[in-house]
């Protein structure tokens, strides 16, 4: 997600490592953490994959937060704040350059 890796194989094997491990026993506990593996994928070009991240937090919004106090995983703020940017850099490719007032797509 910060681009230290360069590209290449072992940067492909190390999405493909995040990916297999968040999918299996290494997921991490809080949705927080998951939120951020679309934005990721996304990234390097590899929509499929962020697609199904943004499904997984979709469908865990209503499940109860890791830490009990805080509620459902929806009423986390980076839960929506993610989703909608995601659908809309990720999904729509809608490229917002704010310090110049204009909007690539």
């Amino acid at each position: 997600m910060k681009g230290i890796i360069d590209a290449g194989p072992r940067h492909d094997a190390y999405l493909d490592f995040v990916d297999a491990e968040a999918t299996g026993a290494g997921r991490p506990g809080n949705i927080e953490a998951i939120t951020y593996l679309p934005d990721a994928f996304f990234r390097h070009n590899r929509d499929e994959t962020a697609w199904k991240w943004m499904r997984y937090v979709y469908e865990q919004r209503e499940t109860r937060h890791a830490n009990s106090r805080q509620g459902l995983n929806g009423d986390y703020p980076e839960v929506s704040f993610t989703l909608v940017s995601q659908t809309v850099e990720g999904l729509m490719g809608i490229q917002p350059d704010a310090p110049r007032h204009t909007v690539a797509t």
